[in-house]
């Protein structure tokens, strides 16, 4: 899977009207859908606000915010897709500057400020593991450092709790509860 690390943010300039991008990486709906709440109180006066996000399995939401057909948000799919991106919302605000910029204009501006701001919050790769809870004894604690395991946290109190994450899914330990797969 591949996604974006941080927030990105472009700014295109194009016959009076200013594009501004932005890119952020997500887990779910609700992380999106709070992220352009916060881009449509930030910009208030906008003309339009075009988004599309896309997230994990196969959720796809596309708003165009009244450009004509074909021009704001299937731009933005089509980078997000180019790239093979998920996991992923790019919202492109238009402050329109009362030059009326056509089809092919727009299908540019706004696929232009939406790879601008892809790039700036660099791709990344992605790889999905499993995630489990180890309850260990004290003396398998060294077996746990042996293995292909990446410890995402340790609790050392009445029995020794790891939470760990593999590609793997056979643990050689009795007691191991699996939590969920996670994309590290």
């Amino acid at each position: 899977m591949r996604t974006v690390t941080k927030l990105g943010e472009s700014s295109l300039n194009i016959s009076r009207s200013k594009f501004l991008g932005y890119c952020k990486p997500i887990t779910n709906e609700f992380e999106a859908e709070e992220f352009l709440k916060e881009i449509k109180r930030k910009h208030p006066q906008a003309k339009h606000i075009v988004y599309v996000y896309k997230v994990e399995p196969n959720i796809v939401k596309k708003f165009n915010s009244s450009e004509p057909s074909g021009t704001g948000a299937p731009p933005i799919l089509s980078i997000i897709e180019k790239n093979q991106l998920t996991n992923i919302v790019v919202a492109v605000v238009r402050y329109f500057g009362g030059v009326l910029l056509g089809t092919g204009g727009l299908v540019r501006a706004y696929g232009d400020t939406a790879t601008e701001a892809i790039t700036t919050a660099i791709i990344k790769e992605l790889t999905m593991y499993h995630k489990y809870q180890v309850k260990l004894k004290y003396n398998e604690v060294s077996i746990i450092e042996k293995l292909d395991l990446i410890v995402l946290d340790r609790d050392f109190s009445e029995t020794i709790k790891y939470t760990v994450a593999t590609k793997s899914d056979n643990l050689p330990f009795d007691d191991v509860i699996y939590l969920e797969d996670v994309w590290l």
